[in-house]
């Protein structure tokens, strides 16, 4: 057969197989070879480059392939190739395009109406229901495509996927049988566009509509999963969006299930989407390559979202990106295991960043009504949470610490430390605790192998002034010039002013002020110069130390009893309208007797910040990870919510990022 005008030119195919055209252009080429005899005869002479080596990318860096792929979508020429080539191929394939069915027609029980769209496998009628006055889309495989054994499988299981499946978030069989040689499958016909489409005519505005896209999808994949099945064609033209708002995952065509033999998996899958392990005939797959699929979709959306320069956006956005690159790691023993994980990141992402308005605007007006049952209940069941002994009843449940920290003056600044012993705790999430992160598990035992001091409260205003007047110290937010941002109760990055420094961060201060508008690289300054003015080792606490101290010998979520949370922490139904922190140790201690750190104001730690650092040997790693992008943040402030004040709370900034919410307090290493 004679090659066609219209069939790729080599270089468009060698790059098709090795997979480095942008993700939009691939489907449509796809679908060309599955037709085209003489394509497939040039593709079989070309080396494989799909059977991507695990090795070689599990040294590539997140950063180094976002580069690439960066690269690869600004290859301007090449895109207008393919472009062209597109043209030219859908304007042959339209002028040959014959339909199966001659309309209009009937079929058994169905009055078939019009054709709604074709592929390269087959073809959707709109049609009703005689008897049920319900409207179908008809499926039917293209008549060039019968007699092919393989595209016969896939659309035999797709029939046999979908009739065991009813989810709102999953498109529903009604019906399927063959009559003169065809096979047909009618579903529930979808009034609606796909997320690919949205995306490309910029009806995808804001991470709002990402959160609901990938929570439908996920709960969609939870079905599909709990059925026994893995879909293995995830990317953004099989996810719709209905007049309605509802989102639909469809096509089951190449779903399997999920005990599959391995030696019965094939190559399938959509190129720039399908996970590295189903790109290998006969490799292990389970439900992670749905998940590194879904992981994808994220990116190709957060792509095609119009620019902003609203902070509290950039900043989901942001969130939004590293969930992706969880999701999508090279390696599926390094992506979440299954699809609940994924949900669970996503709820805390948005309780965190209070996306929820219902909540919210439930929250603020119903403040007085909410705090006066509170005082009633608190009166009713007092006697439950009475002190044992002086303490309260979590603070009695102790670690294996003997010794009582103590407290020794300091002259200079005024720095009121607090010996902290040796011992031995367990760090992380608590288990069936439903506001966990994945970035706070598994949870793992630490050994705090030397005594330390740390800061009883947070570094003041008045502290932080004797330094800078000392050491003649210029802010990062002053060096700048840019100033920092002042939080609403929506976002951290509400408000960015020249003004708002250490010394004026945009609300009324005074001495006894935790000092914010410091950056990470500020706090390391402060350090620097205290460890030399008094001769000592002075630096931030690393998570292990911060995590030790905040839980003072509890085991549960919370440091404090949670029925008297507001006698220990500042957060936001704490601190009513006046969004902004309050003077250092004005409410309770906790048991080893430091002030507020699960609340009023976060706190930088020394660490690199990692999701996967409980993964890690704890005492390969003391400090965290060797080196990253992002410091870590610990505790929660006066603008957040109650997961926030957890002792396993984990939290990130860049080094350089200037707020409000934010400052630290300091440990003292002992000889």
């Amino acid at each position: 057969m004679a090659e066609s005008n219209t069939c790729p030119n080599p270089q468009l195919l060698a790059r098709w197989n090795n997979g480095s055209l942008p993700e939009e252009l691939f489907e449509s080429l796809c679908n060309h070879l599955e037709q085209c005899v003489p394509c497939q005869s040039r593709l079989d002479k070309l080396d494989d480059h799909n059977s991507i080596s695990l090795a070689q990318l599990n040294g590539i860096s997140a950063a180094q392939m976002e580069k690439a792929r960066q690269a690869i979508e600004a290859d301007a020429p090449m895109v207008q190739v393919v472009s062209n080539w597109l043209t030219e191929l859908r304007n042959a394939r339209d002028s040959k395009f014959e339909p199966t069915l001659s309309l209009p027609c009937n079929l058994r029980q169905y009055e078939v109406e019009s054709l709604l769209g074709y592929g390269g496998m087959g073809e959707v009628y709109k049609a009703h229901h005689k008897n049920l006055k319900r409207p179908v889309a008809l499926k039917v495989m293209r008549s060039t495509r019968q007699n092919d054994p393989i595209a016969q499988e896939h659309f035999l299981r797709e029939i046999e996927t979908a009739g065991q499946l009813d989810h709102p978030n999953l498109v529903r069989a009604y019906d399927a049988w063959e009559q003169d040689g065809f096979i047909f499958l009618a579903q529930e016909l979808l009034d609606g566009d796909s997320i690919r489409s949205l995306s490309k005519s910029g009806k995808m505005t804001g991470c709002h509509e990402i959160f609901d896209i990938l929570f439908a999808v996920c709960h969609g994949l939870k079905e599909l999963h709990h059925r026994g099945f893995i879909h293995r064609d995830i990317h953004p033209s099989n996810i719709m969006k209905l007049r309605d708002g509802t989102i639909k995952l469809i096509d089951y065509g190449l779903a399997v299930p999920s005990e599959i033999d391995r030696a019965e998996t094939t190559q399938a899958g959509t190129i720039g989407y399908m996970a590295p392990e189903q790109s290998l005939s006969g490799a292990a797959i389970d439900r992670r390559c749905d998940i590194y699929s879904l992981g994808c979709v994220l990116r190709f959306l957060l792509r095609h979202l119009p620019t902003t320069s609203d902070a509290r956006e950039l900043d989901l956005r942001e969130q939004l990106r590293s969930a992706a690159v969880t999701m999508t790691q090279p390696i599926p023993e390094e992506r979440p295991s299954a699809i609940e994980d994924v949900l669970q990141l996503l709820g805390n992402m948005r309780k965190s960043d209070e996306i929820d308005e219902t909540i919210k605007r439930k929250r603020i007006p119903n403040r007085m009504i909410s705090f006066t049952f509170i005082l009633i209940t608190m009166g009713l069941i007092t006697w439950r949470f009475l002190p044992i002994n002086g303490k309260p009843e979590s603070v009695l449940r102790q670690t294996n610490i003997t010794e009582v920290p103590s407290t020794s003056m300091r002259i200079s600044l005024g720095l009121k430390m607090v010996d902290i012993p040796a011992g031995r705790y367990t760090m992380g999430g608590i288990p069936g605790d439903s506001q966990n992160r994945l970035n706070e598990l598994p949870q793992r035992s630490i050994d705090i192998k030397k005594p330390f001091r740390i800061s009883a409260y947070e570094i003041t205003i008045a502290q932080f002034r004797k330094f800078v007047t000392a050491a003649g110290y210029k802010s990062e937010a002053e060096k700048s010039g840019e100033g920092g941002w002042l939080p609403n109760r929506r976002s951290s990055y509400f408000k960015r002013d020249p003004r708002f420094i250490w010394s004026s961060p945009g609300y009324t201060v005074n001495d006894d002020f935790p000092v914010t508008m410091v950056s990470y690289n500020d706090a390391i300054a402060f350090c620097d110069w205290l460890s030399q003015y008094e001769g000592k080792t002075y630096r931030l606490p690393t998570e292990i130390e911060w995590e030790y101290c905040c839980r003072a010998g509890t085991t549960g979520s919370y440091p404090f009893p949670q029925n008297q949370k507001d006698e220990y922490v500042w957060w936001l139904e704490s601190v009513g309208d006046q969004l902004a922190p309050r003077p250092v140790g004005k409410l309770k201690s906790n048991a080893w007797g430091l002030y507020d750190m699960p609340g009023n104001v976060r706190e930088w730690c020394l660490d690199w910040y990692s999701e996967k650092a409980y993964q890690q040997d704890a005492n390969l790693f003391p400090e965290g990870p060797p080196a990253d992008e992002l410091r870590a943040v610990r505790g929660g402030c006066y603008m957040d919510l109650d997961a926030f004040s957890r002792s396993s709370h984990r939290g990130y900034l860049i080094p350089t990022a200037v707020v409000a919410n934010q400052g630290f307090r300091i440990v003292e290493v002992l000889p």
